[in-house]
Order: C-alpha cells, then structure tokens, then sequence
C-alpha cells in the first residue's frame, strides 16, 4: 500500500483534532474544578460520586429531621412546664378557696383565674409548632383540644 502526502496530512490532522479535544476537556475540567463533567467521562466515578452524593442528601435530611424533632422537644418541654406552673397556682387557690372564710367577691375572683387558666390550658394544649399541632398525636392538622363551655 502506498502512502501519500494527503493519508500523511489527514493523519496529522485526526491528531491535532483528538489532542485540541482532549485540551477543550482539560481546560474546560480545570474551569469547572470537577473531574467528570459528564458521565461518560468517567462511569465508574460517576456512580461512585452519585452514591455519595445519596449519602449526603440522606445525611443532611436526618439532620434537618433531628433538628425539627429538637424544636419540638423543646416547645412540648416549654408548654409542659406552663402547665405545671398552671397546676401549682391553681392547686394553692383551690386549697385557698376551701375554707369557710372567703367571701363572694374573692369567690368570684377566684372563679375569674381558673375561667383564665383553663383558657391558657387550652391554649397550651393547642400550641402549633411550624403549622402542626404539638399534642394532637397523628392528626397534627387539626385542633386537638375544644372548648365544651
């Protein structure tokens, strides 16, 4: 087989194509600062980074998950201790409502504060956290607790 001077040209030109490609996807990998910048370039890397790319959404999400469960906590441990401190003044005017000596402006004083505490109960009991009820159990949507008058 003979070889000529266009064989010898188109030859030389295929290789300066392939190397100007190969340059392209150098400069272009340095500008980008990835490595794969399209699967085919690397699959085996491609698979591996997508895997650890799972893992980290998978991470981030328990993350986000722990820290709405840390809220939550944390404003179910607030209204536990303003129902607590609700008991604790309702118990002491109770017990003070007891005896004998009051008379009915006091009674109905007294009256007034628990009508207002168990607003205040029913209010804490209802507390919404990010839009979901905090005590409802399942149905965060809805109301847990209603008035019965």
């Amino acid at each position: 087989m003979r070889v000529t001077n266009t064989m010898m040209a188109n030859s030389y030109l295929g290789d300066l194509q392939r190397l100007q490609e190969r340059i392209l996807s150098q400069q272009r990998q340095a500008a980008s600062g990835h490595r794969i910048l399209t699967p085919s370039d690397d699959p085996v890397g491609t698979l591996s980074a997508m895997r650890l790319q799972s893992t980290l959404d998978h991470h981030v999400q328990y993350q986000e998950n722990i820290s709405a469960a840390r809220s939550r906590l944390e404003m179910s441990d607030a209204a536990m201790g303003d129902l607590g401190g609700l008991y604790v003044q309702m118990k002491a005017l109770i017990l003070e409502q007891a005896d004998d000596s009051m008379d009915s402006e006091a009674r109905t004083a007294a009256a007034s504060s628990v009508s207002a505490a168990l607003d205040q109960i029913l209010s804490l009991a209802n507390k919404k956290v990010e839009g979901r009820a905090l005590f409802a159990g399942r149905k965060t949507d809805a109301t847990p607790f209603v008035s019965q008058g």
